[in-house]
């Protein structure tokens, strides 16, 4: 079924989107983007591109301004470009140093929950891989690996029979479990490393 929305261009549905969040600053990116048939990444990029008034959320309810949320996804995408995991404590922690600076308190879990959900961000979970099984993967990596092997084998005259067998039976050190995290919505997987170990036996 054919909706009046869908036969506006994608500039039209979008300005219409605008509107409808002005009106109803209760509502959310998600619902605009459905009622106006257009990607939440599209219609969150367009409204955060430069600071907007329709951005404000209302009221004394108004706990960041703008230019604050601006900053905060800023601060996501660096974290994450450092290598580091935005989770939703660090994102709180963030807010929260924000409001101290204004000598106002953290906001309430509840208040994030909802917040995080009207910004161009999205909740996904970590994947672990193993950083041993990434790094026997690279061919120079296996060979670097035999040739330091035949030189400490030389260096201290090591016998046949004092080499050790092993095969794949292992534990794993400090392996993490996938966590959650916010990113920019363009970010759809996030690996972490941990460190592989297994035991040698003697034959």
């Amino acid at each position: 079924m054919t909706t009046p929305n869908a036969l506006l261009d994608q500039k039209t549905r979008i300005q219409h989107a605008k509107a409808f969040l002005i009106d109803n600053p209760q509502e959310t990116i998600a619902t605009a983007s459905r009622i106006f048939q257009l990607s939440r990444t599209t219609l969150s990029s367009s409204i955060y591109a430069t600071p907007k008034p329709y951005l404000r959320k209302g009221g004394q309810n108004r706990i960041l301004t703008p230019s604050q949320e601006q900053s905060l996804n800023r601060f996501i995408q660096s974290y994450l470009n450092h290598g580091q995991l935005p989770t939703r404590g660090v994102v709180l922690g963030a807010i929260s140093h924000l409001r101290k600076l204004d000598g106002k308190p953290r906001p309430s879990d509840s208040w994030f929950t909802k917040w995080w959900k009207t910004q161009p961000i999205h909740k996904i979970t970590t994947k672990p891989i193993a950083r041993d099984r990434v790094s026997a993967q690279d061919v120079k990596e296996v060979k670097e690996w035999f040739k330091k092997y035949k030189e400490a084998v030389k260096k201290y005259q090591v016998q046949r029979q004092d080499i050790f067998n092993f095969d794949e039976t292992g534990f794993r050190v400090g392996c993490p479990k996938g966590e959650e995290i916010f990113v920019p919505l363009d970010v759809k997987e996030v690996r972490i490393l941990y460190l592989y170990k297994s035991f040698t036996n003697k034959l």
